[in-house]
């Protein structure tokens, strides 16, 4: 088979290569040749047809490491070319209010390279914006280099928590979950209890160092909740986002503290509104991440806190169509599945 250019999402469930020409490079943008691209729960919802702000056809992939290509004429960037970068890839509208209040990540007009109504990763080359251009260190492993979106989504996560003590419930031991609970107990928070329904994450969470690992079927699940924290947890963390683990999260969280929603619901939650009265919880969602988050990332994963161990495969190029549709059947034992684009 010959490799394609891109890999386009034309419906869900179904991937077209392309080997359409390089297009002259706008003088507004930067060209990178992607080295590295993880593979998202959100890329996996797009690519079932699931997300709601994902429309067909585009070319997916946000997670991203690359070297520079080329450097469009008017960006006024002052990075050599070949050198090593991560992609920030929102891309707000710089004019709402919320861009005028240095809230750029909830843009009410964002655009998201590889996701909402911008071309991602999965091709040779992508053009993004000067200001989505994040220099690394240029020792930085290339594929360690990927894991900082995903790591700055959870850097991001825990600043939204309503915290004092009593550490943390994390509800699900997903990529985003687990990198939640990874960056939390690098941060110093403790203890740090993880749930999951599949016990192939668990065996994941529990190889990455993680302590306090739970299976959320367990009929003793909350006694055991309250025998790891004892006053109650200082927040819980939903990154699942159906009906049962929201009430769950409401239901375990202490009075007085906060239920983040940090997964993406599929469908509509019914929650047991009572709790959020009685028990004075705040409940709030978290979205995406800052450039300041982004660069905690960076130091993070070029320190070596996040542990190898949390990119379980990494695959070629070409297989994209096939990764993605095990994946969205059954993740099994695998956190982080990288494609290898280029070296």
């Amino acid at each position: 088979m010959i490799q394609p250019r891109s890999w386009i999402l034309t419906d869900p469930g179904r991937f077209v290569p392309d080997n359409s020409e390089e297009p002259i490079l706008s003088p507004m943008l930067v060209r990178l040749r992607p080295a590295y691209c993880g593979i998202c729960g959100s890329d996996l919802h797009s690519y079932k047809g699931k997300h709601p702000m994902v429309h067909p056809p585009i070319i997916l992939g946000h997670e991203i490491s690359a070297t520079i290509s080329e450097v469009g004429s008017e960006t006024g960037l002052n990075i050599p070319v070949d050198s090593p970068v991560v992609v920030l890839p929102s891309v707000p509208c710089g004019e709402c209010y919320q861009c005028r209040h240095g809230r750029e990540h909830i843009c009410s007009r964002l655009k998201v390279i590889g996701n909402v109504g911008l071309n991602g990763a999965l091709s040779h080359y992508v053009d993004v914006p000067a200001r989505s251009v994040v220099p690394i260190p240029p020792d930085m492993d290339l594929a360690r280099a990927a894991l900082v979106e995903p790591t700055a989504v959870a850097v991001h996560a825990l600043k939204r928590m309503v915290y004092e003590e009593g550490g943390l419930v994390i509800i699900g031991a997903g990529p985003i979950d687990l990198l939640t609970a990874l960056v939390a107990k690098a941060q110093g928070i403790d203890p740090v209890s993880i749930l999951d329904i599949r016990d192939g994450r668990l065996r994941a969470a529990q190889n990455l160092g993680l302590d306090n690992v739970l299976k959320s079927t367990d009929s003793d699940l909350v006694e055991k909740i309250y025998t790891i924290h004892p006053d109650g947890p200082g927040a819980v963390y939903d990154c699942v986002a159906v009906s049962t683990t929201i009430n769950l999260a409401l239901n375990v969280a202490r009075k007085g503290t906060s239920v983040v929603l940090a997964g993406v619901p599929e469908d509509p939650l019914n929650m047991d509104a009572i709790l959020i009265q009685d028990r004075e919880l705040t409940v709030v969602g978290t979205l995406m991440y800052n450039v300041l988050d982004f660069q905690e990332a960076i130091e993070l994963i070029y320190r070596n806190r996040i542990p190898d161990g949390i990119v379980t495969k990494i695959v070629p190029f070409e297989d994209v169509p096939g990764v993605f549709s095990q994946l969205a059947q059954d993740p099994g034992e695998d956190i982080k599945v990288l494609i290898k684009i280029s070296n």
